[in-house]
């Protein structure tokens, strides 16, 4: 069951008519420094960020 109170929002769009999943990421740094985040995205969101914007960020930093 998914009531209003138990459904997450996305932490990207805010929409709150579209279901989010919760996505646990662990970010490394070049220096070393690590950070865990949890993301709710909903589907749309989670399709750009965790796929195209995760491989721009990569090269991104690979030319830096």
């Amino acid at each position: 069951m998914n009531s209003a109170a138990s459904r997450s929002i996305c932490s990207n769009c805010n929409d709150g008519d579209r279901a989010a999943t919760p996505h646990a990421l662990r970010l490394d740094r070049a220096d070393g420094e690590r950070r865990r985040v949890t993301l709710s995205l909903c589907e749309p969101c989670a399709a750009d960020i965790l796929e195209v914007e995760w491989v721009n960020h990569r090269t991104q930093a690979a030319d830096d």
